[in-house]
């Protein structure tokens, strides 16, 4: 995946937006293994509090936050994305992260208001 990197400070950096998610994937999923029953709370937590954080940069975007999570089963994993808009603008990353038990997968999209 192509990642996009504004010439202006003041634009859509993948690198900032990696940098919040990993710390928010960290906070909520960083010690703990797999549980069924906690997916839908951590996937929550996670898109939150990144969405939270992207906000706290005060660029002018509307960010779409997207998450999966997978228990580790040896099972295949593959996830694409694809949008139709300004690449001058706007941009996208997306995260990938991983410990003994999970495979955690993060997508932002940042579109400019």
């Amino acid at each position: 995946m192509e990642e996009f990197t504004s010439g202006e400070e003041t634009g859509f950096s993948p690198d900032d937006a990696s940098n919040a998610v990993k710390e928010c994937i960290e906070g909520v999923i960083g010690g703990v293994d797999y549980s069924q029953s906690k997916v839908n709370q951590w996937t929550a937590s996670i898109v939150e509090h990144s969405l939270t954080q992207l906000v706290k940069q005060g660029k002018a975007y509307k960010y779409i936050v997207n998450c999966a999570i997978m228990q580790k089963s040896g099972a295949g994993l593959h996830t694409a994305n694809s949008c139709y808009w300004d690449t001058t603008t706007d941009g996208s990353c997306t995260v990938r992260w991983e410990n003994r038990t999970m495979y955690c997968v993060v997508s932002v999209f940042a579109v400019a208001l």
